[in-house]
């Protein structure tokens, strides 16, 4: 633990070994490739632990089917396969282990791939002709959710659909994102929820609204910082290893043109710019999707704006060091409420403010952040310690007190920034802190601690 390190670029500014992005896009480079398209569907088979990718336009409109293991495509020869087109929507249902595609420019029909063959299903009901729609697979209740799209009868639609593996059922809810189209939705695995971003709201004008769905309510997000409003293909992939979805690239404007290659992520609470180096080109109506072989997001293709083509090159995503801010253990009560800390921004990361708040506090007087380099002791004394003895009843010391900042309260808070310089010894440093709050109308002894926040410093 670097604690001395990081404490001291609060008060001294450091000069050292400055980090370069490990967010990463690498292109990789396979014998053969599809050919390159714009408006297709990808998603990862995974059973077979395979890529898979459907249609799109090229020229002319497509319905192959191609598979990427993580070093190479092959092309598949299903015995039939949904008719050619693009700007579908496409999920892997992991109970029944198939590929699920639905409608498209512009088509209001079910098909299923079962790593063979695709399968045309007949429902009783489903959602209708549409194209550009939303859809994701909500592994904790075994359905796939589809919302909204672009109807060629009704314009812009704001319904939401689950299919069953038989049926489509209209869903309703008190609360929905407007109607809408063009933009990406995909499942949050860490915290079941689908997670819904962009599209067109209007035709000519482009979201940026965060939107989740746990089954039955749709909750609006409403992040402090927001990747740019943006339409056009499949840009976001779920990491399933370092529990963030992954976004890249899209386009704005009446017609959806190219303009972004920006690569941002979600991490349930924050989005968070990470800034590689090298990555694809500015493009949208793209694809990407997480493959756990290699742990890394795959996109392929898209509309190139620089090179008024559409490029069949092959990249993938990784990123290491994640930033984590991570509560354990209690907090006590006091007269405001059960004192909470939590962070008000992304990170920590190196070369960003950090910024955390403890809530519920008393509408004024004082607290302070303890931080410190371990949550199992505090020197010689093991952590958590009790403070019951001493009149702070229910409340544990979650961590030392190695560094204490003090800070005034304001309405019912107290806030705390820490600059972390961009050094790379910082990276994959961790400590942990508290907040230590005076409240004479919480206990004998005057004073009440939020719950304790494990951080692991990550780089951009």
């Amino acid at each position: 633990m670097r604690l001395v390190t990081i404490f001291s670029a609060f008060v001294v500014p450091v000069v050292a070994s400055v980090l370069q992005a490990q967010g990463q896009w690498t292109q990789l480079t396979p014998s053969a490739s599809p050919p390159g398209r714009q408006g297709h569907g990808m998603t990862t088979d995974i059973r077979r632990g395979v890529a898979v990718m459907f249609g799109g336009l090229s020229g002319a409109l497509l319905n192959d089917t191609w598979e990427w293991n993580g070093t190479t495509w092959s092309q598949r020869s299903p015995a039939t396969s949904p008719s050619p087109r693009q700007q579908f929507a496409m999920a892997y249902d992991l109970v029944r282990g198939v590929t699920l595609l639905y409608g498209g420019a512009y088509e209001g029909d079910t098909w299923q791939y079962d790593g063979t063959t695709w399968t045309q299903r007949f429902p009783a009901s489903s959602p209708g002709v549409r194209c550009c729609s939303y859809m994701a697979y909500d592994a904790r209740r075994a359905r796939i959710v589809l919302f909204g799209g672009y109807s060629p009868n009704t314009g812009l639609l704001g319904d939401t659909w689950e299919w069953d593996g038989t049926n489509w059922t209209q869903v309703s809810t008190s609360v929905a994102p407007s109607p809408r189209c063009c933009g990406a939705m995909v499942y949050d695995s860490a915290r079941n929820v689908c997670v819904l971003f962009g599209g067109t709201a209007t035709l000519s004008s482009d979201s940026d609204e965060t939107w989740e769905y746990d089954g039955t309510t749709w909750t609006q997000r409403k992040p402090p910082l927001s990747p740019a409003a943006r339409r056009g293909g499949t840009f976001l992939a779920f990491d399933v290893a370092r529990g963030r979805t992954v976004l890249f690239g899209g386009g704005a404007g009446g017609n959806g043109n190219p303009s972004l290659n920006d690569t941002w992520e979600w991490d349930g609470d924050f989005w968070i710019e990470r800034k590689a180096i090298a990555k694809p080109s500015v493009r949208f109506l793209h694809a990407i999707t997480y493959l756990q072989r290699g742990n890394s997001t795959v996109l392929f293709g898209g509309y190139d704006r620089v090179s008024a083509s559409r490029p069949n090159d092959t990249w993938t995503y990784t990123a290491s060091n994640t930033a984590q801010y991570v509560s354990y253990g209690p907090s006590c009560r006091g007269s405001g409420g059960m004192p909470m800390l939590a962070a008000t921004a992304s990170g920590p990361w190196v070369n960003v403010p950090f910024g955390m708040r403890a809530t519920s506090l008393p509408p004024s007087g004082a607290a302070a952040l303890f931080i410190g380099a371990s949550r199992t002791s505090w020197g010689s004394v093991p952590l958590p310690l009790k403070l019951d003895a001493i009149g702070m009843t229910g409340c544990e010391l979650a961590t030392g007190p190695d560094l204490v900042l003090p800070a005034p309260i304001v309405s019912g808070f107290a806030d705390w920034t820490l600059p972390l310089p961009n050094m790379a010894s910082l990276v994959g440093s961790q400590f942990y802190s508290q907040a230590f709050v005076f409240d004479s109308g919480a206990n004998s002894f005057g004073a009440t601690l939020s719950n304790g926040r494990a951080a692991q410093i990550g780089d951009l």
